[in-house]
């Protein structure tokens, strides 16, 4: 897919689209952070093997995203990047469920998937 190929108005939808998926997905992040500091019961839908496709991003990203664009590297990319994103976060929940601590290098790496996808 080429942006040539893509309307002014559909663009603009696109991009607020997308908008309100990326400010979902922090959300998720931030109530994420909080369940991993404060200990508290996880989520089922973040342990589960397909995360990825349940939280509010994945599902605009599999369910709602214009079809035009799955075909674009970008977003492609894009996709691969959130679902590690969520097999760090269903690693760190799952040790924490089981009591054990989360070490450093587990955390830096979800962190830096974070900043980096």
């Amino acid at each position: 897919m080429l942006l040539e190929d893509v309307s002014r108005d559909e663009l603009l939808r696109v991009m607020a689209q997308l908008d309100q998926a990326i400010y979902n997905h922090q959300q998720w992040h931030n109530s994420l952070i909080r369940t991993l500091v404060c200990r508290l019961q996880s989520d089922e839908n973040d342990i589960h093997v397909e995360s990825y496709k349940k939280c509010r991003f994945g599902q605009w990203y599999y369910n709602h995203a214009p079809q035009k664009l799955h075909e674009h590297p970008g977003f492609i990319a894009i996709g691969a990047s959130h679902q590690h994103m969520h097999e760090l976060t269903a690693h760190l929940l799952n040790t924490s469920n089981t009591g054990n601590s989360i070490s450093t290098l587990e955390f830096d790496n979800f962190a830096n998937a974070l900043e980096r996808d």
